[in-house]
């Protein structure tokens, strides 16, 4: 992972309980596509604190109480400004193309005088996704399709 202390970092902030694994597989598949990850854990159990310090991801505690937000309000009191956030839940993966393209994302953005990108997400739900990804992006790119969810990578 990069540690540049640029005037911009990429940070993917993570909220999990007891999902060790997940956790891990997210980590390795970003680790090198963001300046910063943060977890704030609920209280596991799993290791999760251990896997963390061994990749160099910042930890935060915050006892668990389904309150999503304010796990993700520890997380982005570590920001500073000009930093861009993407969050994700640990069962969550970007894909490859995504994350190759989140600087370009991010330059397109900043030169519009955007500081936020809606990235539309496939629903899956017991490993099937409801569509086939072409006609997901067919039917995005058309404004026909209302994801069930957008991630938000945001100034």
């Amino acid at each position: 992972m990069s540690h540049k202390k640029s005037a911009r970092s990429f940070n993917l902030h993570v909220i999990t309980m007891n999902r060790r694994k997940m956790l891990e597989h997210l980590i390795l598949q970003c680790y090198d596509f963001f300046d910063v990850i943060r977890v704030c854990d609920g209280g596991s159990i799993d290791g999760t604190k251990k896997m963390c310090k061994k990749y160099d991801v910042e930890f935060r505690y915050r006892e668990w109480d389904d309150n999503y937000h304010e796990q993700d309000n520890v997380l982005l009191g570590r920001c500073r400004d000009g930093d861009w956030v993407l969050i994700m839940d640990d069962d969550e993966c970007p894909s490859r193309l995504l994350l190759d393209n989140l600087r370009n994302l991010v330059g397109f953005a900043k030169k519009n005088d955007y500081n936020k990108i809606s990235l539309p997400c496939i629903l899956v739900l017991d490993d099937k996704t409801e569509c086939e990804l072409d006609i997901f992006v067919e039917e995005t790119i058309n404004n026909k399709r209302h994801p069930f969810r957008n991630n938000w990578f945001f100034e």
